[in-house]
């Protein structure tokens, strides 16, 4: 550094800490150009370990000579820029002109082989998850083997020049980690493995950038060839000093870190090929696996909100939501004397009129006349029970911020808003049974055709594919545009064109159970074909809501099947519309009722009941309770609510709970400790002519053990090794010193030893700090001020008085004359460094 930059940090310093450690050089440098050369070497086998490891999982073509020699090359040149400071900077620079402007020169090779890598993702995560259809690249080559050889060499360029600032620049264990692993987990997650030895380089490069940033020793400034020992640095406010990097201690490390990956590499290969177990369903891997799903079919646009929900509920708009997360936090309080089995459905929202992703409780009629959903719901109240029942229900708003309308069905007060904090008692005659009363014959003209030609309404944009798609789930009825054919000569009935009047040869009766038993078949479709899901992905920008999850999502939540059955049951000429609400199951009433004192059941329902008197209850109803569901339009009867949501919600509005459990999921590899048990009735599989080297065994106990008992057992020799190879070092090490005379190294190995152990025992035994290097006429007089006071020892042994002034005269010229000591002085400290060291034993 330059000179007047040295003298202001040796001013600050000495002000500060008042001392100043200057560069303190070593003549005999540090090895730079081999410290490059093995950093170098750690990010080739992370950079190499990744990329093939990702490629040969996903099993794509690729030219491997060409790639390893390409990967060794610019992982061994952007290591050589720590070399020399003028090599650093410029070739960085010189490095990203030439990656630019090849990647300029060959861009439609290398984006055709990036292309066909993502591509081959898609596709295996496609086939994994069996989702109906996935985003596809253009390539604009099909030689896979050359386009994708082409963008490793790109991809694996950036990811070294990553790796050389996370390992030569600051030897960061979690960086490196993040950088690499990331790219092999694509593979983990969906239980492809990448190669062995491309898991041993990476397990070795963590080992290696892990043990040498725990040490702290890995530092190497930017310098030419004359370095300086020590690096100073600040570490917030403190100045430090570390040794600089060292070649062999870099090599050590690194032939350790690699020893122990061979190792665990070699244990573990029957656990790693073995078949996956089946494991217990997993929350966090469930909502891990809904993401994935999102990305690959929708892209990152899928994985945000365009807008809010409620409860999964957004007053007929539909498509922006991606997934929906429940607060469990109560919504609404309902009063009410249950009366039946079946669910009790409180509406809010009545979808009539569908265009562009949206419902909208209003409609048209074919005169341009404007039906506003307060003049739809008059016309529905014409359907009203006749039957002997009569209720009473109070609905509170405790935490919807928008102001609903909340009415169970056949309600006779008029539909109103429930502002936040206040009630609404509603009167309403319940439907009892499982016959629906029938309520009316004649309906007023406009009704009529509200009824037998809006809510048959389907969208132009759509209607021609939703006609294909009833054709090829091979439903009974007949999907027609004009809704004047006869359905599928069951039931014959059409509708005059102009005045919209029925004309029919059949009953109602036989009309209606048609009606049903298309929905009925609609219902079992989505059973057996859809999937439920809390988090099914926002519907792309330029896809409609019910097209794409008919064709290609195949799985989401209520308004995802109850918007795309009124769609199919209106393509099959049955009118049908759309419903949300809340819901409220007979098992919430169970567990979660609570009853109101003081209140008679005959003021809140009296007629037929399917239950004994439970009376009168309070419910709070959480936001995981808000549904949407459809009505059908039954002849004589009115607008019916009908489920079609498939029942088995799975475990959508479980809790997280089990940390442990919670990320067992998100890899491939799961350890089950517990025994298979196979069924004995079984037939033996069949073996093959020949066993495969290491065979693709089960994670049971056994399997795990045998691995974990072999790596321990390696391990505990490899230790005993070193020790036993330390000690013949150390031993062969003295006997050269003893043949050569060299006396000095071996009394201060000696009076290392005895200084420890003195002060080992007077900081345990007297509050007070010492010298921790003394020199030998203090070290003396801490012995003999130690020695003389211990009674104890003088009364029950005896020892060999020690002459302390001869000890300390011996130990300054053995240490520090340059002529040193004889043999038969040597052998006279030898005996004194026994007595002491006896004594201080005895006193311990």
């Amino acid at each position: 550094m330059p000179h007047w930059y040295e003298k202001l940090i040796k001013k600050k310093e000495l002000k500060e800490t008042g001392v100043y450690i200057g560069d303190i050089h070593n003549k005999d440098g540090h090895h730079r150009l081999f410290i490059c050369l093995l950093r170098g070497l750690l990010v080739f086998f992370a950079c190499y370990g990744t990329v093939v490891g990702v490629i040969e999982a996903f099993s794509l073509p690729y030219n491997m000579p060409i790639v390893t020699v390409f990967f060794f090359f610019i992982s061994m040149l952007v290591a050589l820029l720590y070399w020399r400071k003028f090599l650093f900077y410029p070739g960085y620079i010189l490095i990203l002109i030439v990656f630019t402007s090849y990647l300029v020169k060959y861009y439609l090779y290398a984006n055709s082989g990036y292309q066909a890598i993502i591509n081959q993702i898609y596709s295996e995560y496609s086939d994994y998850f069996k989702l109906l259809s996935v985003r596809e690249a253009q390539e604009f080559f099909s030689n896979r083997y050359v386009t994708v050889t082409i963008a490793m060499c790109f991809i694996g360029t950036f990811l070294a020049l990553l790796l050389n600032v996370t390992i030569s620049g600051y030897m960061n264990l979690l960086e490196t980690i993040l950088i690499t692993f990331p790219f092999l987990e694509i593979a983990f997650f969906i239980d492809l493995k990448p190669p062995v030895y491309c898991i041993i380089l990476l397990l070795s490069v963590y080992f290696c950038v892990g043990i040498q940033q725990a040490m702290g020793t890995f530092r190497m400034q930017v310098k030419g060839k004359n370095s300086p020992e020590f690096i100073r640095f600040k570490r917030k406010k403190e100045t430090k000093h570390i040794y600089q990097s060292s070649a062999s201690g870099t090599l050590k490390i690194y032939l350790f870190s690699l020893a122990v990956s061979l190792i665990l590499g070699l244990c573990f290969i029957p656990t790693y090929y073995a078949n996956k177990t089946e494991s217990a369903p997993n929350a966090l891997r469930a909502e891990a696996d809904n993401l994935v799903k999102i990305f690959v079919q929708n892209g990152f646009t899928g994985l945000f909100d365009r807008y809010d929900s409620t409860g999964g509920l957004n007053h007929g708009h539909l498509g922006g939501v991606s997934n929906v997360r429940p607060d469990f936090e109560t919504d609404i309080k309902v009063t009410f004397a249950p009366y039946t089995y079946d669910t009790v459905y409180l509406k809010s929202f009545t979808g009539n009129y569908y265009q562009a992703n949206t419902w909208y409780s209003h409609t048209y009629t074919e005169e341009r006349v404007f039906l506003s959903g307060n003049d739809i719901q008059t016309f529905d109240h014409l359907y009203m029970p006749t039957s002997e029942a009569k209720g009473k229900m109070t609905v509170e708003n405790v935490d919807l911020v928008y102001s609903l309308p909340l009415l169970p069905y056949y309600s006779v007060t008029e539909q109103e808003t429930i502002p936040l904090g206040e009630s609404l008692t509603v009167s309403y005659s319940p439907h009892v049974g499982t016959e629906y009363p029938k309520m009316y014959d004649e309906l007023p003209e406009a009704y009529d055709t509200y009824i037998h030609e809006k809510c048959l309404y389907v969208p132009e944009t759509i209607r021609a594919e939703l006609a294909d798609y009833c054709i090829e789930a091979e439903f009974t009825g007949i999907a027609t545009s004009t809704f004047t054919e006869p359905a599928s000569g069951t039931v014959t009935e059409s509708y005059d064109p102009v005045t919209g009047e029925l004309i029919s040869n059949a009953s109602f009766e036989e009309i209606n159970a048609y009606r049903l038993a298309l929905a009925n078949e609609v219902y079992a479709h989505f059973i057996k074909d859809f999937s439920y899901t809390m988090a099914p992905g926002s519907t792309p920008y330029n896809k409609d809501y019910v097209e794409y999850f008919l064709t290609t999502q195949k799985r989401g939540f209520c308004a995802h099947f109850a918007s795309s059955a009124v769609m199919l049951l209106r393509t099959m000429g049955v009118p049908a519309r759309y419903v949300e609400g809340y819901c409220i199951p007979a098992t919430l009433i169970a567990d979660d009722a609570k009853p109101v004192a003081g209140e008679s059941v005959a003021d809140w329902y009296s007629g037929p009941s399917e239950l004994s008197e439970q009376g009168v209850i309070s419910l709070e109803v959480n936001d995981s309770y808000a549904h949407a569901w459809i009505e059908i339009y039954l002849e004589g009867y009115g607008f019916v609510p009908f489920e079609v949501t498939p029942a088995d919600l799975g475990n959508e509005n479980e809790g997280l709970s089990d940390l442990a459990a919670l990320f067992s999921g998100l890899f491939s590899f799961e350890f089950n400790l517990e025994t298979d048990l196979e069924d004995v009735t079984a037939q033996p599989p069949e073996l093959p002519d020949e066993e495969p080297l290491f065979p693709r065994l089960s994670l049971s106990a056994k399997a795990l053990l045998v691995p974990l008992c072999i790596f321990f057992g390696v391990l505990a020799s490899i230790l005993f090794m070193f020790f036993i190879i330390r000690l013949i070092l150390i031993s062969h090490k003295r006997n050269k010193w003893l043949k050569e005379g060299n006396y000095k190294e071996l009394v201060y190995e000696k009076y290392e030893i005895l200084n420890k152990k003195i002060q080992k025992q007077i900081l345990s035994k007297r509050n007070h700090s010492t010298n921790e290097n003394p020199l030998p006429d203090e070290l003396c007089k801490l012995l003999s001020s130690h020695l003389s006071k211990d009674k104890i020892a003088k009364k029950t042994t005896s020892f060999p008085e020690v002459n302390y002034e001869r000890f300390a005269a011996l130990l300054n010229k053995a240490l520090y004359s340059s002529k040193g000591i004889t043999p038969e002085e040597y052998k006279e400290l030898l005996n004194m460094f026994k007595d002491l060291n006896k004594q201080l034993s005895f006193t311990e």
